[in-house]
C-alpha cells in the first residue's frame, strides 16, 4: 500500500464538498485528474469510498471510517510537523557548550560576555563538567560543542584546533630574583611532582615528557582537577605540571608559573562536534569569539 498525503487531501475535500469538481478547484487540478486520483486511492485500500450519482457524492460506510483515519492522519502529521520546526527555532536561539571546570571558569566568562552582547537573543547554556564527559555529551546531542584538550581523537567526532598551549610548572611564590621564565624537564624531574590520575590523556602526556628526562617514579600529590593541582602548587606542596590554559588560575593565587623547555611541550585545545549534527551560525560565531579571546590573553601573558 502507497498511499499518499496528495490523495488523503484529495478524499478529505471531496467528502467536505461532497462534490469532485469544488474539491478539484482547490486542489488546483481538473476533476477528470481528481477522479483518477481517487480511483487510485480506492484500488489501494479495496474497498468503494464513495457513491456517485449525477448530482451528488456521498461517502460510503467504508469511506466515513476512512475518513476519520484520514483526518487523525494529516492532523497528526501537521501537529507532528509543527512540533519540530518549533524545537528547531527553539534550538536556532541556544547554545550548549560543555568544558572542563577550569576552562569554564578561567577563559569562558570573558569570552561570553562579549559573546552575549553581539547575540543577546541566543541562550547559552555552559556545562562544566569532567573532561572524559564531554565528548559523550556531544556524541549524544546533549551539548551542541565541547571544549577541551582531546589528546586522542574519538569516532563520530570533529576535533577543530583552536589553540597550542604550552605546558607549564606551577610552584608557590618565588621572589622575583630567583625567579626564571623557563625551566627544563630535568630540573624538574626530582622535584616532588603534583599530578592528576594516570589515566588522565593530559597526565600520560606529562608523564612521558618526564620520563624522557629520567624520571622514573609517579607524582607524589595526586588530584582529579586541575585547578586544584594548581592550588597545592600555590600552598607550596609541590610543582603542578599542567598547559599554560592554567595561567590565570596562577595569577588569581599568586603562584610562579615557568614555560617548560627541552624540549618545549604543546598541547592542542579543541573544540569538538558531532560529525552527523548541523549547528546553527550562533555557535560558529561563539568559536570565533573564544578564538580570538584567547589569541589576545595569550599574547599578553608573559
Amino acid at each position: 500500500m502507497n498511499i499518499s498525503l496528495r490523495q488523503l487531501k484529495a478524499f478529505r475535500l471531496v467528502a467536505a464538498h461532497r462534490s469532485f469538481s469544488r474539491a478539484a478547484e482547490q486542489m488546483l487540478m481538473t476533476q477528470s485528474g481528481l477522479s483518477v486520483l481517487m480511483r487510485e486511492l480506492e484500488r489501494q485500500v479495496q474497498f468503494r469510498l464513495f457513491d456517485r450519482t449525477t448530482r451528488n457524492v456521498e461517502l460510503t460506510a467504508h469511506g466515513a471510517r476512512f475518513l476519520a483515519l484520514a483526518e487523525d492522519t494529516l492532523n497528526n502529521l501537521q501537529a507532528g510537523v509543527s512540533e519540530i520546526g518549533q524545537a528547531d527555532a527553539n534550538d536556532q536561539r541556544s547554545l550548549s557548550v560543555a568544558a572542563p571546570p577550569m576552562t569554564a571558569t578561567n577563559i569562558l566568562p570573558s569570552v561570553v560576555a562579549h559573546f552575549r552582547q553581539a547575540r543577546p537573543n541566543l541562550s547559552l547554556r555552559i556545562h562544566d563538567v569532567e573532561q572524559p564527559r564531554i565528548a559523550g555529551m556531544v556524541h549524544s546531542g546533549e551539548v551542541d560543542i565541547g571544549l577541551g584538550m582531546f589528546i586522542k581523537p574519538t569516532p563520530g567526532l570533529r576535533r577543530t584546533s583552536l589553540f597550542q598551549f604550552s605546558l607549564i610548572a606551577v610552584r608557590a611564590k618565588l621572589p622575583r630574583a630567583s625567579h626564571r621564565r623557563t625551566i627544563s624537564w630535568a630540573e624538574v624531574r626530582d622535584e616532588t611532582i603534583i599530578g592528576m590520575p594516570p589515566d588522565n590523556p593530559i597526565q600520560q602526556y606529562i608523564a612521558e615528557h618526564l620520563r624522557r628526562a629520567g624520571r622514573r617514579r609517579p607524582p607524589e600529590l595526586v588530584a582529579n582537577y586541575l585547578e586544584t593541582t594548581v592550588a597545592m602548587a600555590a600552598a607550596g606542596l609541590g610543582v603542578a605540571i599542567a598547559p599554560s590554559s592554567v595561567v590565570p588560575a596562577c595569577r588569581q593565587r599568586g603562584a610562579t608559573i615557568q614555560y617548560l623547555t627541552k624540549p618545549d611541550a604543546l598541547v592542542d585545545f579543541y573544540e569538538i562536534r558531532n560529525r552527523g549534527r548541523a549547528l546553527h551560525g550562533g555557535a560558529d560565531e561563539f568559536t570565533t569569539y573564544l578564538k580570538r579571546h584567547i589569541a589576545s590573553w595569550a599574547s599578553q601573558r608573559t
